[in-house]
């Protein structure tokens, strides 16, 4: 077993599974933004006001985490082989 590698996967491991657990945050924030403005009735109002720079904030810092994240499952994914540890794999939602 290669142990560098071994050292360099779980460092990138556990650095992408962070990443994605505060990639996740950030989204279920905006989530919750967004329900507000579509999720309750608006009677008696025009419409209900958006936070548009939270809401943008909250999608900017979940996608420089994206990325981030997808460099350490590279970084892991590059020297899985060698030290006899699985690949990540990342999900690919259908969008819809």
């Amino acid at each position: 077993m290669d142990y560098e590698s071994l050292g360099r996967y779980t460092e990138a491991s556990e650095r992408a599974r962070s990443l994605a657990a505060q990639r996740h945050n950030k989204l279920v924030d905006l989530s919750r933004l967004v329900s507000a403005v579509t999720g309750h009735s608006s009677t008696g109002y025009v419409a209900v006001a958006m936070d548009c720079e939270r809401m943008r904030s909250l999608l900017e810092e979940a996608a420089k985490l994206d990325a981030e994240m997808l460099e350490a499952v590279a970084v892991a994914n590059a020297v899985a082989a060698s030290c006899g540890k699985p690949l990540l794999k990342i999900w690919q939602s259908s969008g819809s």
